[in-house]
């Protein structure tokens, strides 16, 4: 028992200034970890031509989601147009088309 309470004690300090062998090019331990509040390059560009692409109002529509800014009846039919065609250009199909799979979609019931 004397053994294992010296061990914990004693525990293993790792520095991340470290080099780690990994190829060609030695790295230091630090360079390898993670950050999480790194940005991710390659979403953000996606994001930014693909916001590029969008129309103007919408852009206008979605920074007053983001800001907490009520919208109007007009606002959210303009937001609700474009997530249904968003939707179909997705699926490939329109809203009342068979699905690939052969399962049965029913047209919707207006009240």
């Amino acid at each position: 028992m004397r053994y294992r309470h010296e061990l914990s004690r004693h525990r293993r300090v790792v520095v991340l200034s470290s080099p780690i062998d990994d190829g060609p090019k030695p790295k230091e331990l630090g360079e390898t970890l993670v950050d999480k509040r790194a940005v991710d390059l390659d979403a953000w560009l996606d994001a930014k031509y693909r916001l590029q692409g969008c129309p103007k109002r919408l852009l206008e529509v979605a920074h007053k989601r983001v800001s907490g800014i009520p919208l109007d009846e007009r606002d959210w039919g303009y937001l609700k147009y474009h997530r249904n065609r968003a939707k179909q250009r997705d699926t490939g199909r329109g809203p009342w088309q068979p699905s690939p799979t052969g399962e049965e979609t029913q047209m919707p019931v207006r009240a």
